[in-house]
């Protein structure tokens, strides 16, 4: 609820504070934004675990001070795919999409996010094929990544694109359930196409489905 002095005084009631109570604390002062705060109890901390330091990193990357956020990485004595995600994710934000796909390249075990994450990087700053690349390397796709790269070709006027991988997702041999992140995008790609056929297909796609337009 963001009330952190009255977090703060139940914090400093509680006798043996174990990891997750100084975790929670850590988490909340970053969350409200007050860096300073959260610098100070990491510093306090007498043991920190993975969790703390992600917490810090995400915060620095949030604020897009990636001069910080690279220092306390460089430092971790663990890493997990959280704290490389993070690191990609606020060099996105900062627009050096080179050095988020360097540490992209550098992780020891991607997952998901980090496609995902690189996916939509991409897509921001219209390179579609450089998204295309990473979305085939893929094996096993979810829905979040259709997503991301269905989104990217609505966004970069690529409608035809989107159209055939939203129909490409519904295949029995992929069987994805769309979802209204999924059925915005294919909605865009009609419009962009004015393709009013498929545009009432999805309508009453979302009408069985009990997915209601916003």
């Amino acid at each position: 609820m963001g009330h952190m002095d009255t977090a703060r005084r139940v914090f400093d009631e509680i006798h043996g504070k174990n990891v997750v109570s100084w975790n929670s604390m850590l988490a909340g002062y970053v969350k409200s934004g007050d860096l300073a705060m959260a610098q100070g109890v990491f510093d306090e901390m007498p043991e920190k675990d993975v969790i703390s330091w992600n917490s810090m990193v995400s915060g620095y990357t949030m604020a897009r001070n990636m001069e910080q956020a690279y220092a306390l990485f460089r430092q971790m004595p663990e890493r997990n795919s959280a704290s490389w995600n993070a690191m990609i994710g606020g060099y996105l934000d900062c627009g050096k999409i080179e050095l988020a796909r360097s540490f992209f390249d550098a992780m020891p075990q991607k997952n998901n996010v980090s496609y995902i994450t690189m996916i939509s990087g991409y897509s921001k700053c219209g390179r579609v094929e450089a998204a295309e690349e990473l979305f085939g390397q893929m094996g096993e796709r979810d829905q979040f990544l259709y997503n991301a790269m269905i989104a990217c070709y609505a966004q970069n006027s690529r409608a035809k694109e989107a159209l055939q991988l939203f129909n490409e997702m519904q295949k029995p041999n992929v069987n994805i359930q769309p979802d209204k992140m999924t059925l915005a995008s294919a909605i865009s790609a009609c419009s962009q196409l004015g393709d009013l056929n498929f545009g009432n297909w999805i309508e009453s796609f979302m009408k069985e489905m009990g997915i209601v337009m916003d």
